[in-house]
């Protein structure tokens, strides 16, 4: 997706590709994040759906044997592709199970 008052510049930009076959994939521009941080509203927005991808996707912060805290556990990944964040969540249960 990309806002409508998007920049010709702007739209331009291209995320990093999905690799593999996550079921659900989310890339992030690092504007997006800094505007998102600063703005109480956006944060509200983005409550319902954080909140949906921890209890699907089992995204529950680890503490490794240095008590140092880690990616989330469950079937999540992330990483930073120059200017983007890229999540990419992959639920191993079986769909007959849920």
């Amino acid at each position: 997706m990309i806002r409508r008052e998007a920049t010709v510049d702007e739209r331009k930009l291209r995320p990093p590709r999905v690799e593999g076959n996550p079921d659900v994939a989310v890339r992030v521009h690092r504007a997006m994040m800094t505007r998102a941080a600063a703005d109480p509203e956006i944060r509200e927005d983005l409550a319902p759906l954080i909140k949906v991808l921890k209890s699907r996707f089992g995204l529950n912060e680890t503490t490794d044997s240095k008590g140092d805290k880690g990616l989330p556990n469950g079937n999540a990944k992330w990483s930073f592709d120059l200017d983007w964040l890229t999540l990419d969540f992959k639920d191993s249960t079986p769909w007959h199970e849920q």
